[in-house]
């Protein structure tokens, strides 16, 4: 007699295939449910969102489905800014009767194998359990802050910029999807690690989730009348023994450079009626805290990391970056699930880009290749991963030579939450 609740092999119950427009449904609320939400799934919103014929489904040998690995089109920038095809993982979720049987493992295996075979560069996504990914290549390229604090605390540097009167505007949300995406298109590039934003993306941004309301969006610009930094945000009422005490949530900010996020940030912090400000995930490039008297009264509640990055194609992925740095280190890659990945690289530097070919000399560093995206793209240093045990090191000289490398002039930053 077989036993009770004795599962079946991952090969009699799973089959993997792309997903179609009758699975959107299903696919959401097995999505919703893995992250232990109860609401409705929102098909429209997931068609709208998701790449659908890319996106991949598992179905057991019952036709039900039991898990989800959708995608979405994107680029992501290398550090100095070059574009990379990348495809974007927005959302990975099993059936909870499923756990144990491979279907995870099995999607995101798949992912990689197809976004090899479609050309893609690098695949990203956002961690919800951070010992997961790192198994099938993913590290880390940057880090957010969670911001919760007191707006009456703050007090502002007599040198700090702040908007001139009539340079900051409310907007309707019709005026918003016209300026906020040629804005991003304007910025995206200025800094590595950030994700460009697609139509997806942008009808997301600019449609309702049931049973709530859009943020409100404002816009800062410049002495021409060009539109220099945007934000989205909610305002929530609230008292305390002061009278009002209204909560400001920023939801959503990016500029063409640091010094106009910091002035609409200022704005938003200085206005009327608001007593605290919060914002899940604030730019920690930003140069707030510096226009501050007290810069311990910005409050990080939390500083967690960003976007992650798996590496498809290491030469084309090292050579895309700039360097400041002039030498060479030979880095021998392990990677199971892209041959054409796993061997040995000869990365060069001539203190302005690098490059990267694949060579048959001694290895004097050796690394799994989810160690590659937080090194590229400046997140951790090499010389701190081999101190924690994580880079094998054959040639002590080749670390402080790959440091040196890699550096990067500021912490890369995806703005995006996908």
């Amino acid at each position: 007699m077989a036993s009770v609740g004795q599962p079946k092999t991952e090969e009699a119950v799973v089959q993997l295939r792309t997903m179609t427009q009758e699975d959107v449904a299903e696919a959401g609320r097995i999505f919703r449910a893995s992250l232990g939400e109860s609401a409705p799934a929102e098909p429209e919103r997931y068609a709208h969102y998701w790449d659908v014929e890319r996106s991949l489904v598992a179905q057991g040998d019952d036709g039900r489905l039991l898990g989800v690995a959708a995608t979405c089109p994107s680029e992501l920038t290398a550090v100095g800014g070059v574009a990379l095809p990348c495809y974007v993982v927005p959302s990975v979720g099993v059936r909870a009767d499923a756990h144990g049987r491979g279907v995870g493992r099995a999607l995101l295996e798949r992912q990689v194998a197809d976004a090899v075979a479609n050309g893609d560069a690098v695949m990203a996504l956002n961690a919800s359990e951070t010992w997961i990914y790192g198994r099938f290549g993913y590290g880390p390229t940057s880090a957010w802050w969670s911001v919760d604090l007191d707006t009456r605390l703050l007090r502002w540097r007599d040198d700090a910029p702040r908007a001139t009167p009539g340079s900051i505007s409310e907007i309707t949300p019709e005026e918003a999807q016209q300026l906020l995406p040629a804005l991003h298109r304007r910025a995206f590039g200025r800094w590595g690690g950030e994700l460009s934003r697609g139509a997806n993306m942008w009808w997301v941004a600019f449609t309702p989730r049931k049973g709530k309301e859009l943020p409100l969006f404002a816009v800062l610009r410049d002495d021409a009348g060009e539109v220099v930094a945007a934000a989205a945000y909610t305002v929530k009422i609230g008292f305390d023994d002061t009278g009002f005490a209204n909560t400001l949530e920023l939801v959503d900010l990016f500029g063409v450079d640091e010094r106009a996020e910091g002035v609409l940030v200022r704005w938003l912090l200085e206005r009327n009626l608001v007593g605290r400000f919060k914002a899940e995930r604030f730019n920690p490039r930003s140069v707030i805290r510096a226009m501050l008297t007290d810069e311990r009264r910005w409050r990080t509640t939390v500083n967690a990391d960003a976007a992650w990055v798996r590496v498809l194609d290491v030469a084309r992925v090292v050579a895309a970056r700039t360097t400041l740095a002039s030498g060479t280190v030979v880095l021998e890659v392990r990677d199971p699930l892209v041959p054409g990945n796993d061997g040995r690289w000869r990365i060069t530097g001539d203190g302005d880009r690098l490059t990267c070919e694949p060579t048959t000399e001694a290895a004097q560093l050796s690394a799994d290749v989810q160690l590659l995206a937080p090194m590229l793209w400046g997140y951790q240093r090499a010389s701190a991963l081999a101190l924690a045990g994580r880079l094998e090191v054959a040639d002590e000289s080749a670390l402080p030579a790959l440091d040196a490398l890699l550096a990067v002039t500021a912490p890369s930053w995806c703005s995006v939450g996908f």
